[in-house]
């Protein structure tokens, strides 16, 4: 287990001798590795269950292959089942019909911080699908079992209606909101809560207004229109594409801030990247970190096609480590990369931005439910807002984007 993420990893093996994998890499190496070597087995992949800084933290350094979908390698027959929620890429991993990795969805006597509906959804209808005896190995806290959960969990008591929701009024972030099941969270330091406002998301602007600003914004360059097709078939989670008007409205920044250097945490599929490279100045670069290969890979097709891909480079593995390789200031900053991690991107880019320079967040509205929940955004928020060193605007473009300078 890490001990700062509180996040654990696991090496699984057939057998002495045998074939073998990691699950996951947030925690320390050294007693998987010594394990690995006590047990005479050579891992031939990492096991993602999601792409969260956490649990991805030695990806690079064990250099193997990494896996999110199912494999078999020698006795080792692994599932690989979607479980989004608190995280769109999130999947969970059953092997040998036996164990079954969580991830971050399923704790033992808690849940997952995330999409209200989805996170129930993945625990109730697939978790809870599973036989009782089934083990559960979760990607923080201790181990536990699928009937274990099923009698004990709160939130699946809850959720099976034989315990009832919560009607204590509070206070989160200073917004009124009822508390309807809490638990122990997985550090020990407070309780997970799920809160009543979390059951719908809001439409931030009326669709009608949105196709308005959508029809007379200029719209996307033939190879972007492409780009998010392609995307929307082979790589799914569009919510994630930029888009026609986030994705102008970046370039209309670059274009009038005209910055050498463009710092973007979190690449998907590539759009946004090549939205900026389009209005870059004469030398202008843009660093590009996606922790996904697959996701880098497809980006990196797109990029070899537009007349301005070669002003991008594209780094793949965890975004901090690259940050602390990169050299010098940057001019401009874009973060849309998995939201439990704003706030260190956040501090690790803001010393080094340039006195003029931009650091533009994505998501900051986060659907609306930074109104009535806790949630990394909400934290975010209100992190830079107390921050004495910064001037921020919160933008309704899409999803809420936030425009930080220098104070």
């Amino acid at each position: 287990m890490h001990d700062r993420y509180l996040s654990n990893a696991y090496l699984v093996a057939d057998e002495e001798g045998g074939a073998a994998v990691f699950v996951d890499s947030g925690a320390p190496l050294e007693p998987l590795l010594k394990a690995a070597a006590e047990w005479r087995v050579e891992p031939s992949h990492v096991l993602r269950t999601h792409a969260h800084p956490d649990h991805v933290e030695h990806e690079n350094k064990l250099g193997l292959p990494v896996i999110r979908g199912a494999l078999q390698v020698g006795n080792l027959d692994i599932e690989a089942i979607p479980t989004p929620g608190h995280s769109e890429d999130m999947v969970c991993f059953v092997i040998n019909g036996e164990l079954v990795f969580s991830g971050d969805t399923l704790f033992k006597d808690a849940v997952g911080g995330g999409d209200y509906e989805r996170v129930r959804s993945s625990v109730m209808d697939i978790y809870m699908a599973m036989p009782r005896e089934r083990r559960v190995l979760p990607g923080h806290t201790d181990e536990t079992t699928i009937g274990r959960e099923w009698e004990e969990n709160p939130f699946v008591r809850v959720w099976r209606g034989v315990e009832p929701e919560g009607t204590e009024r509070v206070r989160v972030s200073g917004r009124d909101a009822t508390l309807i099941v809490w638990s122990p969270d997985y550090d020990g330091k407070g309780k997970r809560r799920r809160l009543s406002g979390r059951k719908r998301l809001m439409e931030i602007i009326d669709p009608r207004i949105e196709d308005y600003v959508e029809r007379f914004t200029t719209p996307h360059e033939p190879l972007l229109a492409e780009l998010s097709e392609e995307t929307a078939r082979e790589l799914g989670s569009t919510q994630m594409l930029t888009g026609p008007v986030a994705g102008r409205f970046l370039e209309t920044l670059v274009w009038i801030s005209q910055p050498k250097r463009v710092v973007e945490i979190g690449t998907f599929s590539g759009h946004s990247a090549l939205a900026m490279a389009a209005a870059l100045p004469e030398g202008g670069r843009i660093e590009a970190c996606e922790i996904d290969p697959e996701r880098a890979a497809f980006a990196q097709r797109y990029f070899d096609r537009s007349p301005y891909g070669s002003k991008i480079t594209l780094h793949v593995g965890p975004a901090l480590e690259t940050l602390e390789q990169l050299e010098g200031e940057f001019d401009f900053v874009f973060i849309d990369a998995d939201k439990e991690g704003y706030v260190d991107y956040y501090e690790a880019v803001f010393p080094r931005v340039a006195e003029r320079g931009l650091i533009v967040a994505d998501n900051t509205l986060w659907s609306g439910r930074v109104v009535d929940e806790d949630s990394p955004i909400a934290t975010f928020n209100e992190h830079v807002a107390a921050d004495p060193r910064s001037v921020q605007v919160l933008l309704s473009v899409r999803d809420g984007m936030t425009l930080i300078r220098r104070a």
